[in-house]
């Protein structure tokens, strides 16, 4: 298949079985798209490892160790997608249901006039495999004052905060590695998730040129059964990069005896909105070291606790 436009996090791949995969990353192997399966033979993937667990039953033979993110991930051949979803061609008029269709419209154009920002739409509604109490999943692509501006329109009252119940289901839907506890507080915090009008969104805000830098291969890595470290700066975008200063590090020692710059990277939504000095407590954190750069990848670890 000729692509249109290189594939971003949030488009949707259907395969020639007629599968439903969702695009991961920034990095894509010439030939070849990153994804995992989302929505397969009336299933619906949400959690990761869920999704990464079918794909080693079922499409195994997609699995290679890519050197530039340092792991095993599924790659889907050009030749294997029958379409590409771009989540920034989506029209929300195209929902079957009139209120969701109005909130989806609405919510967008008012992020697009207030904001100035491309945006899009992924999620169920992208996939076509909504209800009429789905979710409202938003892509955008990043500018200056982009944050400034969604917290603006939280402030505003016009984006409002999860409640309780909300917030309850959307840990017990989706949540991993990320401590529940800590999973819970954030949501005090968050911006990109919340409510507009009684329906619950996401705002993804994406901008991949920061990870060339950090993309391997790389010279090792490692899992360090505990690295506990500090936030040394917020981030809304994906991906979540954040510097870390590291005060423990056990089976990784060398994160603190060399010069490390040491760098939190994640995909997930979750991880970003980190508030500067939040204590990152990682365990099992998959570590890779390339030049004078530690990476820990959050979304490769076994389990992350913030305070």
């Amino acid at each position: 298949m000729k692509l249109r436009r290189e594939p971003m996090e949030g488009d949707m791949l259907v395969l020639v079985d007629g599968s439903l995969w969702m695009v991961k990353g920034c990095y894509h192997p010439q030939g070849y798209v990153v994804a995992t399966p989302r929505y397969v033979r009336g299933r619906k993937l949400k959690r990761y490892r869920e999704a990464m667990e079918y794909v080693h039953r079922y499409y195994r033979h997609y699995i290679k160790y890519v050197p530039e993110v340092g792991s095993y991930v599924p790659l889907i051949p050009l030749d294997n997608v029958k379409k590409i979803m771009y989540a920034l061609d989506f029209r929300c008029e195209l929902i079957r249901f009139e209120k969701l269709r109005r909130l989806c419209s609405e919510l967008i154009n008012l992020i697009t006039g207030s904001c100035n920002l491309r945006c899009g739409v992924t999620g169920s509604l992208l996939g076509g495999y909504y209800s009429i109490t789905s979710d409202i999943d938003i892509v955008c692509l990043d500018k200056k004052g982009a944050y400034e501006c969604l917290k603006k329109l939280r402030e505003d009252g016009l984006l409002r905060r999860l409640d309780y119940w909300k917030v309850l289901h959307e840990l017990i839907d989706v949540s991993e590695i990320l401590d529940m506890k800590s999973h819970l507080r954030s949501f005090r915090w968050k911006v990109l998730q919340g409510e507009f009008q009684g329906v619950s969104y996401t705002i993804r805000v994406i901008e991949c040129s920061r990870l060339n830098d950090l993309l391997g291969p790389y010279i090792t890595c490692v899992i360090s059964p505990k690295v506990i470290g500090i936030v040394e700066h917020l981030d809304y975008r994906t991906p979540a990069i954040y510097r870390v200063n590291v005060l423990k590090a056990i089976g990784c020692e060398s994160l603190l005896s060399h010069n490390y710059d040491v760098i939190a990277l994640s995909h997930r939504i979750r991880f970003t909105e980190l508030p500067k000095g939040s204590l990152l407590d990682v365990t099992n954190a998959y570590v890779c070291i390339k030049d004078q750069i530690a990476l820990i990848n959050l979304d490769l670890s076994s389990h992350v606790l913030i305070a």
